[in-house]
């Protein structure tokens, strides 16, 4: 996998109150990493990407893969259930 970049906060504090933050990231955006994937590949690429909520950024990716080639969007089940586990451990953690 190319090289994951990195994410710099800066946040101003006067010893009391936040002034300000300033973010600056290297990370490549995700159509780069899912350029010239075949849907399928880009599809388990996605929770991969995202070290938050992964299984429901794989859920989106897997509907919208769907609904672009007119396929039965019933095969999502298994994912929202996945997403639920998944915002369940998210809240418990």
């Amino acid at each position: 996998m190319p090289n994951a970049g990195k994410l710099h906060l800066r946040i101003l504090w006067n010893g009391m109150d936040v002034l300000g933050i300033e973010v600056k990231s290297t990370r490549p955006p995700a159509y780069h990493l899912l350029s010239g994937k075949s849907p399928e590949d880009a599809v388990k690429l996605v929770p991969l990407l995202f070290s938050v909520c992964g299984k429901a950024q794989q859920a989106a990716a897997l509907a919208t893969v769907s609904a672009a080639q007119g396929r039965d969007m019933q095969q999502l089940e298994k994912f929202e259930r996945a997403v639920l586990c998944e915002a369940m451990q998210e809240y418990l953690w």
